[in-house]
């Protein structure tokens, strides 16, 4: 992986940590407004926590040893289409607006993107 790829894998998981770490008090706050849905909104909040250290891990591994595994990059993508299938899932059971507030529409782009914001706009501007 060349250094403008790692910039962009570097970007994407520093945004998607920043969603998760962000995202966690807002799924606690909804677990005791929502004592039925507890379940999903555990594993949700479970899957915040690890994809948050994970993308910590491989954004700093991105600048400190200038390459990225494929092993990670499997674990990135594995656990990002675990958390669609839970988004998903909260998605059925929960209100439009308590899905927006958890923000599982967000994650879901955020999961299946294969570049962050910054970056598509930054390669529309070179054209």
């Amino acid at each position: 992986m060349d250094g403008k790829k790692l910039n962009i894998l570097r970007d994407t998981c520093e945004e998607l940590q920043l969603l998760c770490h962000r995202n966690v008090n807002r799924i606690l706050e909804c677990m005791t407004t929502h004592p039925d849905h507890c379940k999903h909104l555990q594993n949700y909040v479970k899957k915040c926590i690890v994809m948050e250290q994970l993308c910590c891990y491989m954004a700093n591994t991105c600048c400190n040893e200038d390459c990225v595994s494929g092993h990670m990059l499997k674990e990135k993508k594995e656990k990002c289409n675990e958390m669609c299938k839970i988004c998903d899932d909260l998605k059925k059971v929960l209100s439009k607006d308590k899905c927006d507030y958890i923000r599982c529409d967000k994650m879901i782009s955020m999961c299946k993107s294969k570049k962050s914001k910054k970056s598509k706009k930054s390669s529309k501007s070179k054209k």
